[in-house]
């Protein structure tokens, strides 16, 4: 018949089969009915009780309330989570030997508690010891003549009371008197002189609530330099004023903050330490009022002027870095620029119109835009036709040939029409220099008509449907661009 082991509050712990033993649901061989040897696991468990499991390591299967010897030195009971040690406290007359982390010890003669950290015996408390008298602060209570209980901290030395601390707002007269102390007033309250003669504050005072009567919060010394650590406030609108002649003022006016030099035509200047030499950064010139800066201006928000921005530095400018007025970002005007000299740019010059006289063109044919049926790759052959106002050459010899998709005209006409997107009206070089699709061999001076699809073919004949002539040959028959010279007869 199996044996079912209980706990001692009643629960199931395990249940053991005859002729079986069960070592997984404690610490302890559990043995079953008529299980041969058992006698071994039975002296074993009684000796692993007798020693409490003594290892450097905990039991791996506890159960709540068992004990284990720590070999590190430690009774611990195990919680039913984890165990925890069994603290105990010495008591004799010196610190005892062996001790762990964690051990207490009271010393019997000097009657002060100590906790050892690993390495000594750490005082506890109380501070002072029984040679020593009672000394140190210790909190109490005092009753005043109206039975009202005040809390406060007194202050010992050697037993006798020399200091009472109060929080109490109001001074308040003890019901049963205290050697020393008539009133207990707030703060800290010292020992009368009677009772120890000259007794009294000894060292530097940090602060005084009074002087002459006085507030000494009030009081600055005039008879030496001053040094503020703390922020000093000036409770008017006179302000400060510094120098013999009352030279310089600092006020407020209608809310207005003035910084003023008070002697006639005066400068005001701003001096900075650069590098160890304390130079002048701005300068307000008393003479006119201007403003001058010795260095370079950085403003990260905008700047407004209202009148006019002058720059008198005469260096011509060449690149972006030089020149009287530099700007590394770009420049927006809503009014006209107008320059005695050249404008050189590096990139590119876009406006809505240009006036004037062009002596040169980067680009070598002249384009206007028309509205196409579909988005066209530049070197098509176009003609007039098509839903809208042009369509690609699908022809041989297409009389109707127009021009070309241009690349980049040199001079675009019709610029305005279709708007931004060039895919809609595209431009279409009519004369000039253009890249053009060619299929099939080109010697270059060859004549170039339509050759069907948006490509143009060489033919050797003159003929009226000629759009322009090669300006390279090609020795392939696929499709690709070549450098032609364009000239249509409408």
């Amino acid at each position: 018949m199996a044996y079912t082991i209980t706990l001692t509050n009643g629960t199931t712990l395990t249940t053991i089969a005859d002729g079986t033993v069960n070592s997984t649901n404690s610490d302890l061989v559990l043995v079953g009915k008529n299980y041969a040897g058992y006698g071994q696991f039975l002296n074993e468990n009684f000796v692993h009780l007798l020693e409490n499991f003594s290892d450097s390591t905990a039991p791996t299967t506890p159960l709540a309330g068992q004990l284990w010897w720590d070999t590190a030195g430690n009774l611990k009971v195990y919680t039913g989570t984890a165990f925890k040690t069994l603290s105990s406290i010495t008591s004799s007359a010196s610190a005892p030997t062996g001790a762990v982390t964690g051990n207490s010890w009271w010393d019997t003669v000097n009657e002060q508690f100590y906790v050892y950290n690993g390495s000594s015996f750490v005082l506890v408390g109380p501070a002072f010891s029984s040679n020593t008298g009672t000394s140190g602060t210790i909190v109490g209570q005092i009753q005043d003549t109206d039975a009202v209980l005040h809390t406060a901290v007194n202050v010992f030395v050697a037993s006798d009371l020399v200091a009472i601390i109060s929080k109490d707002s109001t001074p308040y007269t003890p019901q049963t008197s205290i050697t020393g102390f008539t009133t207990i007033k707030p703060g800290f309250n010292l020992i009368s002189n009677v009772t120890i003669p000259n007794v009294a504050y000894y060292g530097t005072a940090e602060n005084a609530s009074q002087l002459g009567s006085i507030a000494a919060a009030n009081y600055a010394r005039t008879d030496i330099a001053e040094t503020f650590d703390s922020t000093v406030a000036i409770n008017n609108n006179s302000g400060l004023t510094i120098g013999t002649s009352n030279n310089y003022t600092q006020s407020v006016s209608s809310s207005v903050v003035q910084i003023t030099n008070n002697v006639n035509n005066a400068n005001i200047a701003v001096r900075a330490n650069v590098g160890g030499l304390v130079s002048t950064a701005l300068l307000v010139v008393g003479s006119s009022g201007r403003v001058e800066f010795s260095n370079a201006i950085a403003v990260t928000g905008n700047t407004t002027v209202s009148n006019y921005l002058l720059a008198t530095q005469g260096e011509n400018a060449t690149s972006n870095v030089t020149g009287a007025i530099r700007v590394t970002g770009g420049i927006g005007l809503t009014g006209n620029i107008y320059t005695s000299g050249n404008i050189n740019a590096v990139g590119n010059v876009s406006g809505s119109y240009f006036v004037g006289t062009a002596t040169t063109a980067q680009y070598a044919d002249l384009a206007e835009r028309f509205l196409a049926d579909k988005d066209y790759p530049p070197g098509t052959v176009v003609m007039i036709g098509g839903e809208k106002e042009i369509t690609q050459c699908d022809t041989k010899n297409c009389e109707n040939v127009l021009g070309v998709i241009s690349t980049e005209p040199a001079y675009l006409m019709n610029s305005l029409n279709g708007g931004a997107e060039l895919k809609i009206a595209p431009p279409v070089a009519m004369v000039g220099r253009v890249p053009v699709r060619v299929i099939g061999k080109v010697q270059k001076g060859q004549r170039l008509v339509s050759a069907g699809n948006g490509c143009a073919m060489a033919i050797s004949q003159s003929s009226t449907a000629v759009l322009g002539r090669a300006l390279e040959s090609k020795d392939t028959e696929s499709e690709s661009l070549i450098e032609a010279v364009v000239k249509v007869n409408i």
